[in-house]
This record gives structure tokens, C-alpha cells and sequence, in this order.
């Protein structure tokens, strides 16, 4: 039997999460936070850590990794990225990351207060015209609790 124990800060955000098989541990992962409920580390037990840093739009600038190559973000005044690459369409679309070109229309990532994704919700968008809507209710430890689509087709 496997159990998973988490732990919380004062703020109700996740700062533990550690599975355990009897005393072995088999994963263990750690978050840690700023004042204004950004992640700033993450660890995990087997590849090391990064830690995130932001500009004063909140936006992510950096991901300093311990085991891997070090990241950084930058952006233009309406928010969209301007690494190599990243290419944004009509409608605020981004259309390349440089690596992948993508057809989706838009993704949204909706949030409580604390900054707790609840539900993701996905417009697929690959005429002009939305065509889809998808529905992934989270629960309060981040398991999928219902998908749905208008169509009754997940994608």
C-alpha cells in the first residue's frame, strides 16, 4: 500500500507532497512560495530543484534548474513572449513557440484566490469559429473530478 501525505502552509498553499511505500520513499516533491503566492522553488527527489523568478507583472523570467539547463522569459508590453521563435497571431493567439506550431484556440486555466487551478477549460479553434469546449474539474488535491465538452468529444 501506498500512502501520500501533503503538507500546507499557513496560506492553505502546497508546500509537501511525499509518497511512501512503508518507509521507502518512492517520490517527494516540495514547493515553496513568495509574498505574493508565486511559486519561487520546486524540488523533487530525484532530478534536484529550480527556482522561478518574476518581473513586476508577475509574469516568470527565469527558471534556474539544478540539474538542467536554465531558462529564461521575456516579453513584450502586452504580455506575449519574445524569446526566439514565439510567434503570436490575430487574436492573441500564440501560433509557434519556436519548436511546435499549435491549433488550438485558447487555453484557460481558471483559479481561486489562492492561485488553485479548479478547472481548465479549452477552446479548440482550428477554422476561425470556436468549435469545442472542454471541461477538466480539478479537486481539492489537484485530481481530475469531471471532463465534459459541449460536443460530448473531449480532445
Amino acid at each position: 500500500m501506498v500512502d501520500t501525505d501533503f503538507l500546507y502552509d499557513r496560506a492553505a498553499r502546497l508546500t509537501d507532497l511525499t509518497h511512501r511505500q512503508g518507509s521507502t520513499v518512492l517520490a517527494d516533491y516540495g514547493w515553496s512560495y513568495d509574498a505574493f503566492s508565486r511559486v519561487t522553488s520546486f524540488s523533487w527527489h530525484t532530478d534536484g530543484s529550480v527556482s522561478y523568478s518574476y518581473d513586476d507583472t508577475d509574469q516568470l523570467t527565469g527558471a534556474d534548474y539544478s540539474q538542467l539547463l536554465d531558462e529564461s522569459f521575456s516579453y513584450d508590453f502586452t504580455g506575449h513572449r519574445t524569446m526566439t521563435g514565439y510567434v503570436t497571431g490575430a487574436n492573441n493567439r500564440l501560433l509557434s513557440d519556436g519548436t511546435s506550431n499549435q491549433s488550438y484556440g485558447v487555453l484557460w486555466l481558471l483559479t481561486d484566490h489562492l492561485g488553485n487551478v479548479w478547472e481548465l477549460a479549452k477552446w479548440a479553434d482550428v477554422t476561425g469559429v470556436m468549435a469545442n469546449t472542454n471541461h477538466i474539474v480539478y479537486g481539492a488535491f489537484g485530481g481530475v473530478m469531471s471532463e465534459s465538452s459541449a460536443s460530448g468529444e473531449l480532445e
